[in-house]
């Protein structure tokens, strides 16, 4: 399965550092996902169906996790931590960016303009994140 390029800032590689030293080195990786949309529904006194649908402005979400199991998944390594994206790539999607926003993690679709961003399935250490 083709893997999405992840590119991640040095400061955001810090602090993922420091999160995954606390966890077991040897298991710990961060899991990126897509949060799909929520649904709900209700009816009406009539029996009419009320539909509510929400889309998570950015759907990317990433979390420290150690697995467990005997069969380890496939790792993407990038900067020296490994990633694990769970997740197919859609055809639009040129790959993801880590980084720290307001003290906060962060995770954003790659600018499909990013001079970085070279052949599908490289990892970068360093992003200028200036522009």
């Amino acid at each position: 399965m083709p893997c999405l390029p992840v590119e991640i800032t040095d400061d955001a590689k810090a602090a993922l550092e420091a999160e995954l030293h606390e966890l077991d080195a040897e298991k710990a990786c961060v899991l990126v996902y897509r949060e799909g949309p929520t649904g709900d529904v209700s009816r009406t006194n009539d029996g009419s169906t009320i539909w509510k649908i929400e889309r998570p402005a950015n759907p990317w979400r990433f979390e420290i996790v150690c697995f467990t199991t005997p069969e380890q998944p496939e790792y993407q390594i990038v900067g020296g931590i490994r990633f694990y994206l769970n997740l197919i790539p859609r055809e639009d999607e040129k790959g993801i960016l880590i980084r720290l926003k307001n003290g906060k993690r962060s995770l954003n679709p790659l600018a499909p303009n990013s001079a970085l961003l070279t052949d599908a399935g490289t990892s970068f250490d360093k992003v200028d994140t200036s522009t």
